[in-house]
C-alpha cells in the first residue's frame, strides 16, 4: 500500500524527536517536571529552566509522648511508645548500648539527650520508627551515636538550643535531616548512608568532614529565606538522580573543600542571597551547577573543578555578579551569564579541590 506523504513526514519527525530524547548525554535519567526552556546564547537548543521536582507537602511533627526525667538508657532498652525528655531533664544513652524503638515511636527532646560514646558507639534504631525531634528549648549533644531506619533521623524545631552530632551516623533514613526555620544543627565527622529521600534544611546547618551517600532523589535542600547551609571538607556522593546541594530559598550557601559526584546536578540554586563555592570538585554529575537565581552576593566560585558529563555551568534567570576565579571548567560546555566574571582561568584541574 502506498503511504500518504504527510504520514511519512510525521513519522520522520517522531523518529527525530525520540532520537534526541534518548541521548546518552545524561547517564542518569530521572523524572522531572515539564519545563519550557530557553535558548542558550548563540545557540538553538533548548536548555531546562528548572529541573527541581515539585516541593513536597510539609508533614506534621510526631506527637510528643509521655514525659521522662533524668535517666540512663542501658543496653537492651526498649521504647514501646513515644517519649518526651522533659525540660530540665537529661537522658544519657550509655556507651555500647543498643536502644530499640517500636514502629511509630519518636523521641522528643525538650531537655537534653546526650551520648558520650566515641570509643564504643551507642545504637538507636527500630523498624519504621519516627526518629529524634529536638524541640524548642531542647539540646542534643551526642558523640558516637548510630541512628538507623528512622523516618526522619534528626528533626530540629524552631528555637532548639543546640543539636550537635559528632562521630555519629544516620543510616537508611527517609529524611536524614528535617530542620525548621530558626533551628540549628551541627554535623561533624559523621555519616549519612543509604539516604532514600532528601534532607530538608532550614535555620542554620553546619556540616564538616561529613560523608553523605544518597541512593535516590535530592540531597540537601535549603528552603528558608533566612537560612544558611555551610558544608566543608565533605564527600557527597550518589548513584544518579536528583540534585545534590540545592537552594530554593536561602541567605547563604557555602561549600568548601568538598567533592560532589554521581548526581544529576551537583549544585542547583533557584534562589539564594549569596553563594560561595571554594575548592570544590563537582565531578561526573550531568550538570555541574544550575545557577538559576541569586542575590547580589558577592557570589564566588574559587579554585574549583566543575567537570560535568553534560553542562558545566548553566546560568539562567536573575543572578548577581558571580566571580569564577582560578577554576577549571569547559567554556564550551557552559552557558555563562553576562555578569559572570572569569578571572585567572585554570588550564588544569585544581589538585587540592577536595576535603583536607
Amino acid at each position: 500500500m502506498r503511504r500518504h506523504p504527510s504520514l511519512v513526514s510525521v513519522s520522520a519527525v517522531l523518529v527525530a524527536v525520540f532520537a534526541v530524547g534518548c541521548s546518552s548525554a545524561d547517564p542518569a535519567p530521572i523524572s522531572r517536571k515539564p519545563t519550557t526552556g530557553t535558548k542558550a546564547p548563540g545557540g538553538t537548543a533548548k536548555i531546562p529552566t528548572d529541573d527541581l521536582p515539585p516541593e513536597a507537602e510539609p508533614t506534621p511533627a510526631p506527637t510528643p509522648g509521655a514525659e521522662v526525667g533524668n535517666e540512663t538508657w542501658a543496653d537492651g532498652k526498649q521504647l514501646a511508645a513515644s517519649v518526651t525528655i522533659k525540660a530540665g531533664a537529661t537522658v544519657e544513652i550509655a556507651p555500647g548500648a543498643t536502644v530499640t524503638a517500636a514502629s511509630g515511636v519518636s523521641i522528643t527532646v525538650k531537655g537534653t539527650l546526650t551520648v558520650k560514646a566515641a570509643a564504643n558507639h551507642a545504637k538507636l534504631g527500630g523498624a519504621n520508627w519516627k526518629g529524634i525531634v529536638v524541640a524548642s528549648g531542647g539540646t542534643l549533644n551526642v558523640d558516637g551515636l548510630d541512628i538507623s531506619n528512622a523516618e526522619a533521623g534528626m528533626w530540629t524545631q524552631t528555637g532548639n538550643v543546640e543539636a550537635t552530632m559528632l562521630n555519629s551516623s544516620i543510616d537508611s533514613a527517609a529524611t536524614p535531616f528535617k530542620m525548621e526555620p530558626g533551628s540549628k544543627l551541627t554535623f561533624t565527622k559523621s555519616k549519612v548512608t543509604k539516604s532514600t529521600g532528601q534532607s530538608n534544611i532550614a535555620g542554620t546547618f553546619v556540616a564538616s568532614y561529613m560523608d553523605y551517600d544518597k541512593v535516590a532523589n535530592e540531597g540537601l535542600e535549603l528552603n528558608d529565606a533566612a537560612g544558611s547551609m555551610t558544608i566543608s571538607d565533605s564527600t557527597l556522593r550518589g548513584v544518579g538522580g536528583g540534585d545534590y546541594v540545592v537552594s530554593r530559598a536561602g541567605a547563604l550557601v557555602k561549600v568548601e573543600f568538598t567533592t560532589i559526584t554521581g548526581s544529576h546536578c551537583g549544585l542547583h540554586f533557584n534562589a539564594v542571597d549569596k553563594f560561595i563555592i571554594d575548592h570544590v570538585s563537582d565531578d561526573t554529575n550531568s550538570y555541574g551547577a544550575m545557577l538559576y537565581g541569586s542575590g547580589a552576593g558577592p557570589n564566588q566560585i574559587i579554585s574549583s573543578n566543575i567537570r560535568s558529563t553534560q553542562t558545566d555551568l548553566d546560568f539562567q534567570g536573575t543572578n548577581g555578579v558571580t566571580t569564577i576565579d582560578k577554576s577549571f571548567f569547559t567554556v564550551a560546555k557552559s552557558n555563562l551569564a553576562t555578569n559572570a566574571k572569569v578571572t585567572n582561568a585554570a588550564t588544569a584541574p585544581i589538585p587540592d579541590a577536595k576535603p583536607r
